[in-house]
């Protein structure tokens, strides 16, 4: 049937309004789609900011604890070295401990030690100069004041008299009245008038109080950690006690605190600064976030592992933390190209994440002071390993190495001393390893290391090579840890079975067994590995891997 002329007009009408319907139809769904988007990003953002913030709380917290773990050594180094040298220890030798103990932490201010008869003694660092104070006990109430120069040659000497008593400053009541190591109240200090807090530990003679120790933090330095921190312009971190007393602040605060103390004579609140601050207490190793105007603001406390029991109080604004995001709203209806602007930003936002969460990952599968493996880790990879080694007829060696001596290198020198220690095994291990090799910390100061033996290796004289280059990096970075040792054991795989937990049991007891002959060698497991387990157990023995053999 032909159509009729008049038809044609209709039906390309037709065909123009549905083409206009469809486009407008694809505009309409973009929008929604690109509105939608935008909605669920804004809230996905918002969730971005309270992590990144999160981030952020994380990170200060943990510069904040590195900073302060100086004076907490200083205390329980100075309290042990009274104790082990008893409360009558020669006051210039301990003067000098003390100016060796200043030089090596910039982040302490003074050192205190009072002993219970009223004797005291102070040094302070003063710029480039160190000032000390003596008096006290049989000294009587007068005071001698020292000055001396960078190198500790003496300057300056004068006595006035004082009623300064330690046992009366929060510091020895602190240290005096707790176990361990404890933080004081911030106080006000007797000769300077500053806001102080100290570090304070006891140091105990058959469970008696001989003396006190002090270790004051220094908060100007503590102000410019703060300043130093990765927050955003404008944003703000402050540290407090849980009864909102200012320990540190930024440096803009400064004389404002300053102020505080000396027109009232306290130790400076947050709302004596401008903090108005939720004053409920905040749970040790939790956080609190809130919204003031255009601010998240974040109230957390330090990790319980820290032993600090300070909160943090950050405040930074939305634009601060996510940039452009205030704005989503009016380009949205402005522009469909917003979509592409919602892929930019996710991806900035990836970007910006990527680094937390491979430290996080890193975090889990490593031990944090050394960077080894952790033990978890160590397990989960060398089950792989060594399947792979016991496919292509390989075999595995697993040693396990042990630290000897090493609690009296904590108790003479202290636990940073020992954590250098075991910084240095690290390195050994690293230095010792190849490629494909694993090394890990499984607690305390145990340490462990697979390898597949290459052809030609002697498993003896591998265990051997790795044993001395630990105790060789003990003795090279670590000052007083010459009485340190190594002792190692070691077994092997056979060539069907791939048990690394079996193989680890097997070397551990080796280690063990050894060390009750003679320390600082190499033993072996006298059957190796997994097939003198199956031998065993084949007997009827369960009881493991039977007595080790002394190799080196």
């Amino acid at each position: 049937m032909l159509r009729r002329p008049k038809d044609v007009p209709l039906t390309r009408s037709r065909a123009y309004m549905f083409a206009f319907g469809l486009i407008v139809a694809i505009i309409v769904l973009q929008m929604v789609t690109t509105v939608t988007a935008a909605i669920i990003a804004g809230r996905q953002f918002e969730r971005v900011e309270i992590d990144t913030f999160e981030y952020v709380g994380e990170l200060t917290a943990e510069r904040v604890a590195r900073f302060a773990e100086g004076a907490q050594e200083v205390a329980e180094g100075t309290a042990s070295e009274i104790e082990t040298l008893g409360a009558d220890v020669d006051r210039a030798t301990l003067e000098f401990s003390l100016y060796q103990r200043l030089v090596r932490e910039p982040s302490v201010r003074a050192v205190y030690a009072g002993w219970v008869d009223g004797e005291y003694m102070v040094l302070r660092r003063e710029g480039d100069l160190f000032r000390s104070q003596r008096g006290g006990g049989d000294l009587g109430p007068e005071m001698t004041t020292r000055i001396y120069d960078g190198s500790f040659a003496l300057l300056s000497s004068q006595t006035i008299a004082t009623e300064y008593d330690p046992r009366t400053r929060p510091w020895y009541v602190t240290g005096a009245t707790a176990p361990r190591t404890r933080w004081s109240l911030p106080f006000i200090d007797y000769f300077s008038g500053e806001t102080l807090v100290s570090a304070a530990r006891a140091a105990r003679e058959s469970d008696a109080v001989t003396a006190v120790v002090g270790a004051d933090l220094d908060l100007d330095g503590l102000s410019v950690v703060l300043d130093g921190l990765p927050y955003g312009d404008g944003a703000e971190a402050f540290v407090l006690t849980q009864q909102l007393q200012v320990i540190g602040a930024p440096r803009a605060y400064r004389e404002q605190i300053a102020d505080v103390v000396e027109t009232k004579g306290t130790v400076a609140r947050a709302p004596d600064i401008g903090l108005g601050i939720d004053p409920v207490l905040v749970a040790p190793g939790s956080a609190r976030f809130s919204r003031v105007l255009d601010q998240i603001v974040l109230d957390r406390s330090f990790p319980t592992d820290e032993t600090l029991p300070w909160r943090l109080h950050i405040r930074a604004s939305d634009d601060e933390l996510s940039a452009g995001l205030g704005a989503l709203g009016t380009i949205v209806l402005w522009s469909t190209g917003l979509s592409l602007a919602i892929v930019l930003i996710a991806a900035g936002v990836v970007w910006r994440v990527r680094r937390p969460l491979a430290r996080m990952r890193e975090r889990a599968m490593t031990d944090s002071l050394t960077g080894l493996l952790n033990r978890r880790e160590f397990f989960r990879r060398g089950q792989l390993v060594s399947e792979r080694a016991v496919e292509r007829g390989d075999v595995v060696m697993v040693a396990v190495l042990d630290l000897d001596e090493f609690k009296g290198l904590n108790d003479v020198h202290g636990h940073g001393v020992g954590d250098q220690a075991l910084a240095a095994v690290a390195v050994g291990l690293t230095a010792a390893a190849r490629a494909g090799d694993l090394a890990a910390r499984t607690g305390g100061d145990e340490f462990v290391m697979l390898h597949v033996l290459r052809e030609g290796d002697d498993a003896l004289r591998v265990a051997q090579r790795v044993r001395d280059a630990v105790e060789h990096e003990i003795h090279t970075r670590v000052d007083g840890a010459d009485g340190v040792g190594v002792t190692a054991g070691y077994t092997t795989s056979g060539t069907d079975v791939a048990d690394v937990e079996l193989l680890v049991a097997y070397a551990d007891s080796a280690l063990v067994e050894g060390k009750r002959t003679r320390k600082g060698r190499v033993y072996a497991a006298t059957e190796s590995g997994a097939e003198g387990e199956r031998r065993r157990r084949a007997q009827g023995d369960e009881d493991g891997a039977g007595p080790a053999r002394p190799l080196s």
